[in-house]
């Protein structure tokens, strides 16, 4: 008998995750008692924060300020196929310890993150993933979420992008933040 191989992300081992808004302070989710924060813009996930960083942070800092200097966060949904994630763009992005935000149809999050990604990363680069389920009638594409990194004599301007490939050339940025005018600054 065959061990059961993961078909899905919502197959892999997540971590349940704690949401809150991108204008919470640290204090308002900092003894949450799960390992993950994930942070929402709106109602969509942006980033996803180990809850032990918060630990050692300013209890007043919003989390807007916490994420901005984040690597990029992979969002997925939880039906796309770990072979299809894997050879996504945005999965081609990771470069170490980074989490991948995985989104169920309810919009619940949960992260995968540690040596359970790790592997099947590690796994990916030495061998190719085949993905051999028909696909249904909707198609999830993993994106990144990345934060503008524009600054002027106004601010920064933090505002969150999804990306399902590298844009080229970089968009207008949503500038929600009106610091001035802007292209998208990766």
């Amino acid at each position: 008998m065959n061990a059961y191989e993961p078909s899905r992300l919502a197959d892999m081992e997540l971590s349940d995750a704690a949401p809150a808004a991108a204008g919470s302070q640290v204090a308002d989710v900092a003894a949450v008692g799960l390992d993950w924060i994930v942070v929402f813009s709106g109602t969509v996930p942006i980033a996803a924060v180990p809850a032990s960083r918060l630990q050692a942070m300013t209890p007043e800092l919003p989390l807007s300020e916490v994420i901005r200097d984040n690597p990029p966060t992979v969002i997925a949904h939880a039906e796309v196929s770990v072979a299809s994630a894997l050879n996504s763009w945005a999965f081609s992005q990771m470069s170490g310890d980074e989490a991948v935000v995985v989104v169920d149809d309810s919009g619940r999050c949960r992260v995968w993150a540690g040596p359970d990604l790790a592997e099947v990363r590690e796994l990916a680069e030495r061998r190719s993933a085949i993905d051999t389920r028909l696909p249904t009638d909707e198609i999830h594409i993993p994106e990144i979420s990345r934060t503008c990194r524009f600054e002027s004599d106004k601010g920064v301007c933090g505002a969150p992008v999804w990306f399902a490939e590298f844009p080229e050339p970089m968009p207008d940025c949503p500038n929600p933040n009106h610091v001035s005018p802007h292209r998208f600054v990766w």
